[in-house]
């Protein structure tokens, strides 16, 4: 839901931004890098790490949608273009970083990083059952 409010705004604008799985891509790279982070050192944060971990992630998605507004502005490159290529590019550093520098030394050989720490992760709406909907449900619906 988020995603599509995004494109909607960007539509009205007249932009036309086809590579917004990067751009998700990208802000999960940035808020996994900050759930890892969590440890010994930032315990001070308490549940304030998950407030850390979501701009991690919203920067990081902005990080990736500035690289195709550069493009565009510094070389006039087609926006839509760029950002389905970056797509591809976000895909590929994501590959990367699981099967290499973040695979888990403890996950049997399967490409996954480590397991967060129960402190990173949001609450979830039903707590048994093996749902999946956590309180983002409620942040997406907000901003519709």
């Amino acid at each position: 839901m988020l995603i599509a409010l995004g494109l909607a705004v960007c539509y009205r604008s007249n932009v036309w931004n086809i590579g917004a799985e990067g751009q998700f891509i990208a802000g999960a790279l940035a808020a996994g890098w900050m759930a890892m982070q969590a440890g010994p050192g930032l315990a001070w944060m308490g549940r304030g790490i998950v407030v850390a971990i979501l701009v991690a992630g919203v920067l990081g998605g902005m990080a990736w949608a500035a690289i195709v507004a550069l493009l565009r502005d510094r070389f006039n490159a087609s926006e839509i273009l760029v950002s389905l290529m970056l797509v591809y590019v976000a895909d590929l550093l994501l590959n990367y970083l699981v099967y290499g520098p973040w695979k888990d030394p403890a996950g049997y050989n399967f490409p996954q990083t480590i397991t967060f720490d129960a402190i990173t992760k949001i609450p979830r709406l039903v707590a048994t059952g093996g749902l999946r909907a956590n309180i983002g449900l409620f942040v997406a619906l907000a901003a519709v």
